[in-house]
């Protein structure tokens, strides 16, 4: 649960006021672990701010990658992430999402040997 900006810098005040971990966790009913996140929080930052989390920045081209795949059979996925920016796991998303499957080995012989 996302708690407010607000509600973060009064705990923290409490704590400043008070300087007992426990006593201000118990008085906002939030755990120590929480109020110790939003010291190293403080002291990081600046701010008590949410922390953003990453994510995917740019989506890969469909049709690029169609495109490079065509080029370029026999590319390994890493070599195709490398190519398009991203990472080998996307690409083998991307890859089952399309259907394209990838080159098989072929067999050894066309013909099955027959057993005497």
């Amino acid at each position: 649960m996302a708690y407010s900006i607000d509600f973060r810098q009064k705990a923290l005040d409490h704590y400043e006021q008070h300087g007992n971990i426990s006593q201000t966790a118990r008085t906002f009913r939030i755990t120590n672990r929480t109020l110790y996140q939003w010291i190293a929080l403080k002291k990081e930052t600046g701010s008590l701010q949410h922390r953003t989390k990453g994510g995917n920045s740019e989506r890969i081209d469909k049709e690029e990658l169609r495109r490079y795949v065509a080029e370029h059979p026999d590319a390994y996925q890493y070599e195709i992430a490398q190519h398009l920016g991203c990472t080998t796991s996307n690409v083998g998303y991307l890859l089952k999402t399309l259907k394209i499957t990838r080159k098989k080995r072929q067999p050894s012989t066309k013909n099955k040997t027959s057993k005497k």
